[in-house]
C-alpha cells in the first residue's frame, strides 16, 4: 500500500545521502520501495531521485517539443525564462520535434508540464464543443 509519493521517497533518499553511506541509503530505499509497493515503478523512482539531486544542486532538466526546429536564439530565450521562473542556476533543454503538434510547443520538466501547442488548443476546443 502506497503511503508516500515517489517524490517524497526521492527527497528522503537524497536527504539520507547527505548523512549516511550510499550502501545503507540504497538498502533503506529498497526496503521502502518494497514496503510502499513501488517495485514496478522503480525506473520512475530512479528518475525522481535524479531530478531531486539535480534540483538540489540548482540544475533543471527540461524537454521542449515543437512541431518544427527552433532557432538557437529562441532556445536560449526559453532557457533564460526557465532560469527565471525556477531559480535554477543551470538549465539544460532537450529539444524534440513532433509535427503532430502543428505549432506552438509542449514543455516538460520535473513536476510540471506546460502544453501550449496548437494540437492541445484544438483538443480543448473540441472537448468544449
Amino acid at each position: 500500500m502506497k503511503k508516500h509519493s515517489r517524490k517524497k521517497l526521492a527527497q528522503a533518499f537524497v536527504g539520507l545521502l547527505e548523512t549516511h553511506s550510499v550502501s545503507s541509503t540504497v538498502r533503506a530505499l529498497a526496503d521502502a520501495t518494497q514496503r510502499e509497493g513501488y517495485t514496478r515503478d522503480i525506473d520512475f523512482l530512479v528518475q525522481d531521485i535524479a531530478a531531486e539531486l539535480l534540483r538540489q544542486r540548482g540544475h533543471l532538466e527540461a524537454e521542449l517539443t515543437t512541431a518544427h526546429p527552433l532557432p538557437k536564439k529562441n532556445i536560449e530565450a526559453v532557457t533564460e525564462w526557465l532560469k527565471k521562473i525556477t531559480d535554477a542556476r543551470t538549465v539544460h533543454v532537450q529539444m524534440k520535434e513532433d509535427p503532430s503538434l502543428l505549432g506552438g510547443a509542449a514543455l516538460r520538466m520535473p513536476g510540471r508540464e506546460i502544453d501550449f501547442s496548437i494540437k492541445q488548443k484544438l483538443s480543448t476546443l473540441k472537448s468544449h464543443a
